[in-house]
């Protein structure tokens, strides 16, 4: 039978095709996938720079069976010491510090060899550290291909006889944010040229059996990193998400699916992957964010993963087994979202006319400018009535409110407000207000603000507050009846939200002046005061005009005769005393004591009436439980059988005459007198 030469390379080929492409799918054991959740992230006024070298010299090619298609596998030599160079690090700035500095070096190892935890680190100022690996965010695994010593003969005759199956790999990582921060105090430099020695790794060498898989495989590594995260406050405002997973990926495309971080509005994704043993001569490997290709002039579309290290606007090529390429992405993420699909399409070949891509992530940064809110570029203002430094009387009510608004760049979520009740003064209860709607007190009837309100809780706030959206926040407080003269009532407010810092208010001051208070003497004195109080707290849900009326016939004395009452206890009034009360009774018959409001009310100093505490739209209602303001079209609360009046006959408040209330409040304080006498 004659034989076909031709026919015969093509079978040869086939054969050796299959039995090369089983090299790229080895048995996988304890290899870490990059992701899903980040092992770090940081946000603030931010940013990050990093770089990466070889430690590999790989120029001897193997497995060259002269069949005319060369080969794309080689012989590599370690190195024990390796240099990068880190730029554009901006250590001048002020208030400049480190948050996070990872040195990383990851090697293929036979599978008896030691793993090297032990390096020497040299910075750019000659400043050596002897560095451990820390074992916790170290990563290592072992992988394998079943009954290589009889395959890999047929294919490679430089293999030898003994031939071990397995390799290890591994990526060392330790942490310096301390030691190098303690550096820059010291005066020394992050910019300039880095050197990694001390360090063991085998490589792989054809005759050895414990490597030769590795450069029969192409799966040689070696290689190393450093990453640095830092923060001045002159730096723009970011979030940085850092991913870690050492993962061999070959044969078929690998989707990866980083989540654990939130997109701004019209996001720009500046994505940085660290991958090992990307070849340059093998095309067809891809990188995609989202369904969207990733591509630079440094990394064409077709050859992403080209042995080029990709950073501070530079393209070295040719860096033996190392891909560290920095790419900035629009229209791959939309504002919102959490999670991104992460694509690495790896081209098998057919192990003799085309080469398989094999490739190891290692780790990943994603990082977003992130627009934040502010409520600072228009400090939140805090008004008061009185004003600010206006002096204040013993019992007086003072009125507090608020404007926030958000003049930042992005809507501000959970939005707190925190208002402490200021000392020596007491909250009017049912008096918090937001946007001039109620809300509710705290426990025991206590000032809501004072352990902090979300306004993003509120429905008329919503759950965030829009660009240049305001609210408005209110409360009162009373002033406590037992303070010295001078003290000041002292208030201040805090605002916060997510990814800012928390902004006070301006601060609001009132000095206690006692000359203020009227010094009613004597016990009629007392009673007028108490009785003041109940009767203008019912004059205040009459009505305004009524309220006015009553007022001022208590104020401006037109009660004529004023009231008295003897010991014999016939009371009654007292004619010889007609006209304005004496000033040993009233102590100053220009101004009434601020408890000669009730409750619901407050005294106006201007048209020296009292007036209600509540808002435009809004109306005190008693006969809540608590009594508080409410909408003026809310219907009453159901009255408690133990708010309605019950002495000397009186009805109920909004069906009684100025003129009977009058008659109700002699006969009340004339049984007094009687019961005293």
């Amino acid at each position: 039978m004659q034989i076909n030469p031709l026919q015969s390379k093509r079978n040869a080929l086939f054969f050796f095709g299959m039995v090369l492409n089983l090299l790229v799918f080895p048995c996988r054991s304890d290899a870490v996938p990059l992701g899903p959740d980040p092992l770090e992230q940081f946000e603030g006024n931010i940013g990050y720079q990093a770089n990466a070298e070889s430690l590999l010299r790989c120029e001897t090619p193997v497995c060259d069976n002269g069949l005319g298609f060369g080969s794309t596998n080689y012989s590599c030599t370690s190195q024990s010491s390796s240099q990068l160079t880190l730029q554009n690090v901006p250590e001048d700035l002020p208030n400049f510090r480190l948050v996070y500095a990872d040195l990383s070096w990851a090697a293929s190892e036979g599978a008896q060899a030691a793993l090297d935890a032990d390096v020497t680190l040299t910075t750019p100022n000659g400043t050596s550290f002897d560095v451990s690996a820390d074992e916790e965010r170290s990563e290592a695994f072992t992988d394998g291909l079943a009954n290589c010593q009889q395959l890999i003969p047929l294919i490679c005759a430089e293999a030898p006889a003994n031939l071990s199956c397995d390799l290890q790999f591994f990526a060392y990582h330790a942490l310096l944010t301390d030691a190098l921060n303690q550096y820059l105090i010291e005066g020394g430099s992050l910019n300039g040229e880095w050197l990694l020695s001390n360090i063991s790794i085998s490589g792989s060498e054809i005759s050895d059996p414990q490597t030769a898989i590795a450069a029969i495989g192409s799966l040689t590594i070696g290689a190393w990193s450093l990453l640095l995260i830092y923060e001045a406050p002159d730096l723009p405002s970011r979030k940085i998400y850092y991913y870690q997973g050492l993962e061999l990926n070959e044969g078929v495309n690998r989707q990866l699916f980083p989540s654990g971080f939130t997109a701004p509005p019209n996001p720009t994704v500046d994505l940085t992957l660290m991958a090992l043993e990307g070849d340059q001569q093998i095309s067809g490997d891809q990188l995609k964010l989202n369904g969207r290709q990733i591509a630079d002039q440094c990394n064409p579309a077709n050859n992403v993963f080209n042995s080029t290290v990709n950073v501070n606007g530079s393209c070295r090529q040719g860096v033996t087994g190392v891909d560290l390429d920095r790419f900035e992405i629009s229209g791959a993420v939309e504002q919102g979202d959490t999670e991104a699909e992460l694509e690495l399409v790896i081209p098998t070949g057919n192990g003799i006319t085309t080469a398989g891509e094999q490739l190891f992530t290692h780790w990943l940064v994603l990082a977003f400018d992130h627009l934040l809110p502010t409520f600072d570029q228009l400090k939140p203002e805090k008004r008061a009535s009185p004003p600010h430094q206006e002096p204040v009387a013993l019992g007086q009510v003072i009125t507090y409110e608020i404007s926030i608004q958000n003049i930042g760049e992005a809507a501000a979520t959970n939005v707190l407000i925190r208002d402490p009740t200021p000392e020596n003064t007491t909250y009017v209860t049912g008096s918090a207000q937001v946007d001039q709607l109620p809300i509710n007190d705290g426990p025991q009837q206590s000032n809501p603000f004072a352990a902090g309100v979300q306004l993003t809780d509120l429905p008329q706030v919503g759950d965030q507050i829009e660009i240049n959206e305001g609210h408005l926040v209110r409360f009162q407080v009373r002033v406590n009846d037992e303070v010295s003269e001078g003290v000041d009532i002292a208030n201040i407010a805090q605002i916060s939200a997510d990814l800012i810092d928390p902004t006070s208010t301006n601060l609001v001051i009132h000095p206690v002046d006692l000359s203020l208070n009227p010094s009613m003497s004597g016990e009629e004195a007392g009673d007028m005061a108490g009785m003041s109080a109940g009767v203008m707290a019912g004059m205040e849900q009459i009505g305004g005009d009524i309220a006015g009326e009553a007022a001022g016939e208590m104020v401006g004395g037109s009660l004529e005769g004023g009231l008295s009452g003897g010991a014999d206890g016939t009371g009654g009034i007292d004619e010889d005393r007609s006209g304005e009360m004496t000033e040993s009774e009233s102590g100053n018959t220009d101004r009434p004591s601020s408890d000669f409001c009730g409750e619901g009310t407050r005294y106006r100093e201007s048209t020296q009436l009292c007036e209600s505490i509540c808002g435009p739209g809004l109306r005190w209602d008693a006969t809540c439980e608590p009594s508080r303001c409410v909408q003026e079209s809310q219907p009453p609360c159901q009255m408690q059988e133990s708010s309605r009046a019950s002495d000397g006959g009186c009805q109920s408040l909004t069906q009684t005459l100025p003129t009977f209330w009058s008659i109700c409040f002699l006969i009340t304080l004339l049984r007094i007198r009687r019961h005293r006498g």
